[in-house]
């Protein structure tokens, strides 16, 4: 494959972004997107993904293992060809999701407005894995323009976490409250106008429901408790958290993981977290 190929391909979410926002489709929240988790656990921190999008992308998946000659290891979960996606370093976690696209925080979503050039997603969350901390990753995230809004959930090895919703140029960082964050697919931050807890309920509901899941399930929280928050289905129907929906691009959640940032080790479940179990992989 050329440079460019290779280039494109790592841009998906950016052509896909661009494409809904030109044509007007860009809307608060999406019922597919992915969910990101970040719980503090015995003064570290566990990290996890569902990775919800269209069903055709599943044969494409591959665990990444990136042994850089300088920084730290890193495993990530990625498209074949792609530099880097969520996953685990030897000193921070990384999660992220989808945020509908707003070219500035005095710019609704909805709007065709574009904050023009800036690194694309894929290249963001691999120089996030090399940063040695959360204080670093806010730091990288406040100087590097993005090209497409996303919510990052960070949690290092001294269990200090952060979901950063971040547009183009800006960027809004919620910490947590009670010891765990949860993060779906519409603006939470104040600051971004985002919804309230109470709006979120019906307006980003797998935000919502899994954070309801974790909250009945007690701190201190440990992986099985994200286990059922990352395969919780709404009352009464077949989708959720874990995502099963049918439209003419079928989603449904790719792949699931836990990180624990202490031990370095990581628990991955191919397919639908409801039919399959997390399968650890060994410490970096």
């Amino acid at each position: 494959m050329t440079v460019e190929d290779i280039f494109r391909l790592n841009c998906a979410s950016e052509v896909h972004a661009w494409r809904g926002c030109k044509d007007l489709e860009a809307v608060t929240t999406v019922s597919d997107g992915c969910t990101s988790f970040a719980v503090q656990h015995e003064g570290s921190s566990l990290v996890a993904w569902n990775m919800d999008w269209w069903r055709i992308w599943q044969p494409f998946l591959v665990l990444l293992h990136g042994q850089p000659a300088q920084g730290p290891h890193f495993r990530c979960v990625a498209f074949a060809g792609c530099v880097g996606r969520p996953g685990i370093s030897e000193r921070i976690g990384v999660s992220a999701n989808y945020l509908p696209y707003r070219a500035a925080a005095s710019v609704p979503s909805g709007r065709s407005d574009c904050a023009g050039p800036g690194v694309p997603y894929n290249y963001m969350t691999r120089m996030l894995l090399q940063q040695k901390s959360t204080a670093d990753a806010l730091k990288l995230l406040e100087r590097v323009p993005r090209m497409l809004c996303l919510n990052y959930t960070l949690g290092d090895v001294r269990g200090r976490l952060a979901c950063v919703e971040a547009l183009p140029h800006e960027m809004a960082v919620l910490k947590p409250k009670e010891g765990f964050l949860v993060h779906a697919n519409s603006y939470h931050s104040p600051s971004l106008d985002g919804l309230t807890e109470e709006q979120q309920k019906t307006s980003d509901p797998r935000a919502y429901l899994a954070r309801q899941v974790l909250r009945r399930r007690g701190m201190p929280l440990e992986r099985a408790d994200i286990y059922a928050a990352q395969r919780a289905h709404f009352p009464g129907a077949d989708t959720g958290v874990c995502v099963h929906t049918v439209y003419d691009k079928p989603s449904m959640t790719l792949l699931s993981f836990v990180a624990d940032v202490a031990q370095q080790a990581l628990w991955v479940a191919y397919g639908s977290p409801c039919e399959h179990r997390f399968l650890p992989y060994r410490p970096l």
